[in-house]
């Protein structure tokens, strides 16, 4: 079983920030590098998908706004382009 330390060095591996604690300003350095790439790396893939989901609902709000736009422009147009009946009386 691993010891705490070694769980430790895997998880700074892991992020790249792995490296010699020489002053109390490397060691802030580590735990920034440390905790941006557990928040920001690791959830990277689900944002990028999440992007991916609102551009494609974006995309598919905007055919239905300009569906929506066309219909009721043909329908404004098919309603003064009616043809006019004059009776002979």
């Amino acid at each position: 079983m691993e010891t705490l330390v070694e769980q430790l060095a895997s998880v700074l591996d892991m992020a790249g920030s792995l490296r010699p604690v020489r002053s109390v300003a490397d060691r802030d350095r580590i735990v920034a590098d440390t905790c941006r790439w557990y928040c920001l790396g690791r959830t990277r893939p689900a944002f990028e998908r999440l992007d991916v989901h609102v551009v494609y609902s974006v995309v598919i709000i905007i055919i239905i706004t300009i569906t929506v736009v066309d219909l009721h422009s043909a329908m404004e147009s098919a309603d003064t382009e009616a043809p006019v009946i004059v009776q002979d009386g």
